[in-house]
């Protein structure tokens, strides 16, 4: 078995511990963060916010000690760019969720988050189709809103009330005329 070549992994850093990030992810993986790119974008056209897919490195504290390549970041403050990345707090940060990086994404990167301040952060799953979107309160993040895609079927067997309250919608909190259905999304 030939020896790993790293040289192209993506490198994050949580609490000074160096993570490595495979450079080759799942198409359905790729695809869900071009159509989250494109919600936002077309929205953010014009306006001082910016959003970015995972091609940009995010430097939580002076130190260099946390910086991060989230799948997907909206970052509000033109003071924070630098040439080597972003050096600030962002707005609102999006993971995909891979397979291979769960433990980081669900915990790792939200207690990271949550500790630096992060307003908004959502865990995307491609498998099932949902959103988590969660909210900084009193410095702890809250579950906004969970929401998934169902099938037919599956909305049958919903009751009433059930039916009248689902919803495909996310409403970032930080825009707030901004409805992002993630039957686009998926």
């Amino acid at each position: 078995m030939p020896a790993v070549d790293y040289k192209h992994y993506k490198e994050e850093k949580i609490d000074g511990k160096i993570c490595l990030m495979s450079p080759i992810a799942n198409p359905k993986h790729g695809e869900t963060i071009g159509n989250l790119y494109l919600a936002f974008a077309t929205y953010l056209k014009g306006k001082q916010c910016k959003v970015f897919t995972d091609n940009i490195a995010i430097f939580l504290d002076a130190e260099k000690n946390n910086y991060v390549v989230p799948d997907l970041s909206v970052l509000c403050d033109p003071a924070q760019f630098s040439s080597s990345g972003y050096h600030g707090i962002p707005s609102l940060l999006i993971e995909v969720i891979s397979r291979s990086n769960i433990k980081r994404d669900r915990i790792e990167k939200f207690e990271l988050y949550q500790k630096f301040g992060v307003k908004e952060y959502w865990l995307v799953d491609y498998v099932s189709k949902t959103i988590e979107q969660y909210v900084l309160v009193d410095h702890k993040y809250i579950l906004e809103r969970a929401v998934a895609v169902v099938d037919e079927n599956e909305l049958e067997i919903f009751t009433e009330e059930e039916r009248a309250a689902y919803t495909t919608v996310v409403k970032p909190t930080i825009f707030e005329d901004l409805e992002v259905d993630i039957k686009d999304i998926f």
